[in-house]
């Protein structure tokens, strides 16, 4: 009996200092929600964002994005703890390039969005958490497509170095294109909504067609997205095919939505040169003999697309 109170006894001590240790851990730590990058290209200016909602925003600035997150921890007193970080808003492409390092040593989300500022600034008194959530939701509505620190570094790594990223100007969301370090530019409206289709990773669940005498939705309920290509003639002929199924006007949602896909397809690929619709994966699977003797950046520009729509 005695060795049995000896034994409980030794496990309440431990569990006793394991929780005591765990509070006092919590405690020494300040958890970040948002961060926002900025500065010239030789000192890096960073703002932190806590969960708390009456915690204050953090500055520091050092050479190096460590050297700064140094700086916020002697400011606050307090080791920073950026693993649960939701958002993290930038005002200059080059960042990405220490973004993927930045992610290993600070334990970063992959799933954290990213959020470009373009010629505009986050407001003083900013509410990073509503702001991640409004970023989100127009996601979740396929208003822009679908990006995350991930998916955006992965982008970049690829061998055509291009990214799609969201954009928040003094006009709201929107779309950018980040390529090799730089920034090349917002889409158009027109275009933003045809990525959501061609990257197929969401898409809008209704869409506002026209009806016999007024506006209707067309409802979305399910869509999916395929590319091939064939050479013609020494041209990469691209078909892009979505299969569409939904309830309303059928045959002016497919207008809609071919128009938007050709038209991205013509800013993204056409006149920024950037592939962010699979278009160098699919030349390499569907056209090996061409890809490998063609450089990628001939092939895009001579590329031909064709929308193919189809609706049950």
């Amino acid at each position: 009996m005695r060795k049995i109170f000896a034994v409980l006894f030794s496990i309440c001590t431990l569990l006793c200092t394991g929780c005591s240790k765990s509070v006092t851990e919590v405690r020494d730590r300040i958890y970040i929600q948002g961060a926002k990058l900025g500065g010239s290209p030789t000192l890096t200016e960073l703002t932190l964002y806590p969960f708390e909602e009456t915690g204050t925003p953090i500055s520091g600035e050092g050479l190096t994005m460590a050297a700064a997150i140094e700086e916020t921890a002697v400011q606050s007193g307090k080791a920073v703890f950026m693993g649960h970080l939701e958002l993290l808003c930038f005002d200059r492409a080059s960042f990405t390039d220490s973004m993927q390092e930045c992610m290993e040593e600070y334990r970063l989300s992959p799933a954290c969005k990213l959020l470009y500022l373009h010629e505009t600034e986050l407001p003083e008194g900013i509410d990073t958490t509503l702001l991640t959530d409004q970023l989100r939701q127009e996601e979740e509505n396929g208003r822009i497509p679908e990006t995350d620190l991930f998916h955006v570094l992965s982008e970049c790594a690829g061998d055509d170095g291009a990214a799609l990223v969201p954009v928040l100007s003094e006009e709201g969301f929107g779309v950018g294109l980040l390529q090799n370090g730089e920034f090349l530019g917002t889409l158009s409206s027109h275009a933003v909504q045809g990525l959501c289709w061609l990257r197929g990773e969401n898409y809008p669940r209704r869409i506002s067609v026209a009806g016999n005498d007024r506006m209707v939705n067309y409802e979305v309920h399910s869509a999916q997205t395929e590319l091939s290509a064939e050479i013609q003639n020494g041209i990469p002929h691209v078909t892009v095919t979505l299969r569409l199924r939904g309830s309303g006007n059928s045959e002016a949602a497919k207008r809609l939505i071919k128009a938007a896909c050709s038209i991205a397809a013509e800013e993204t690929v056409k006149e920024m040169h950037a592939d962010v619709i699979g278009l160098d994966a699919c030349l390499r699977k569907d056209c090996p003999k061409y890809y490998a003797q063609h450089d990628f950046e001939t092939a895009k520009f001579a590329a031909v697309f064709d929308v193919v729509v189809t609706a049950s």
